[in-house]
């Protein structure tokens, strides 16, 4: 049943892979440079991306049926575990996927990377991303940027009003240089808001589910890039570009943004992890990323991350330390310059804290969801029994 196995996927993703991340060796491993050169347009890396944009939209296609069939035997908890999982994937996988196509320069990669992005309703978020988050990460300006000690519930509503408006004004001033106003047909905008619901009208005409349909097209939308969104508030947590006396920011640079060595989640997120390489070589494929462990490192992947962001007392507690261990370590190497980049003693000491921190909230996570899922299994038993 839907309403059992969907909690089983959020166990699994969030429970048990952060302990699986734990135990496994981490990856630290790089490509050469003769292999930045020669297995940059590997087809064997680029076609599963084509074929889960395929498989993304024929997915939700069939999931959005079943959820809106009112024939079929589902409850209610069944229709709501339904819409929560499609919207893990098409969160999770879905618009990282996206991700690393919008950013490629291929016109068919850009297209099959909107597509994902329609599915969610959030194709705003692909020409604010590139043009607005890329330039300005790190720094107040930036929406999607989280701050230190700003809880994942205060950043959510900022960074989703804050990126659509983000979007809205990059567009204007777009459309400004090419002498057009808003009110054209060519406001990316727009066709933002329209082409979504000419998906979910599509979607409803071909399952048969009418407002059901769209209505959970919808839903499941905002499940996605919610979940976005608080990966979003996990790559850049606290960490700050410096102003210049010009009066303009620092270049970006690998201390900007959080990275994870961890092998599962950094596979099964396309190395999305090794974010650091990511907003220095932004149109860099996904198979060349880099990580190196002078950047900042994240005690955990991503998955176990999005769990303890949930719980912001413990998030401080852990990532506060390294926040603050991090821009010491940063003041003291601009103090002498001339000098190899090394980690101090205090900010090593803290990446071990937070390490041993991050288990004990994974063991946690793990024996407190495993209680919970045992409830809920032995809850929906006896319901069906009776």
């Amino acid at each position: 049943r839907p309403a059992l196995q969907t909690p089983t996927l959020f166990f699994f993703s969030f429970c048990l892979l952060p302990m699986i991340d734990h135990v496994l060796p981490e990856d630290w491993s790089n490509p050469t440079n003769e292999q930045q050169k020669s297995h940059r347009e590997e087809p064997k890396f680029r076609i599963p991306l084509y074929l889960w944009t395929l498989f993304a939209v024929m997915s939700s296609v069939q999931t959005i049926g079943d959820i809106s069939n009112m024939k079929n035997r589902l409850t209610l908890g069944d229709r709501i575990a339904l819409i929560a999982g499609l919207g893990f994937f098409n969160g999770a996988i879905g618009i990282t996927v996206s991700h690393e196509l919008v950013h490629k320069a291929s016109k068919f990669e850009k297209t099959l990377g909107y597509i994902l992005l329609a599915l969610v309703n959030y194709m705003h978020w692909g020409e604010e991303h590139l043009t607005g988050h890329h330039e300005n990460v790190a720094t107040p300006e930036d929406p999607a940027t989280s701050k230190l000690n700003e809880s994942v519930y205060a950043f959510l509503p900022r960074t989703i009003v804050g990126s659509w408006l983000s979007a809205r004004n990059l567009e204007k001033e777009r459309l400004r240089k090419e002498g057009k106003t808003e009110w054209t047909l060519s406001n990316r905008m727009l066709w933002n808001t329209i082409l979504p619901m000419g998906m979910a009208a599509a979607i409803a005409k071909i399952t048969k589910g009418g407002w059901r349909a769209v209505l959970a097209f919808y839903i499941q939308g905002v499940c996605a890039a919610s979940m976005l969104e608080v990966v979003n508030y996990l790559e850049h947590y606290g960490l700050q570009r410096d102003k210049l006396p010009d009066g303009k920011y620092e270049p970006v640079n690998p201390t900007h943004s959080w990275n994870s060595p961890h092998r599962i989640s950094n596979s099964l997120l396309v190395k999305l992890q090794r974010h650091s390489d990511h907003h220095t070589y932004s149109m860099r494929p996904y198979h060349l990323l880099r990580n190196f462990k002078e950047s900042p490192q994240l005690p955990s992947g991503y998955p176990g991350m999005y769990i303890l962001s949930l719980f912001p007392p413990a998030f401080f507690w852990i990532m506060n330390p390294l926040v603050k261990a991090h821009k010491e370590n940063k003041e003291r190497l601009m103090e002498s310059p001339d000098e190899p980049f090394s980690k101090s003693k205090e900010l090593i000491k803290a990446e071990k804290s937070a390490y041993n921190k991050m288990l004990v909230f994974n063991v946690s996570a793990l024996l407190g969801g495993g209680y919970l899922l045992r409830k809920w299994t032995i809850h929906l038993l006896q319901s069906h029994t009776h």
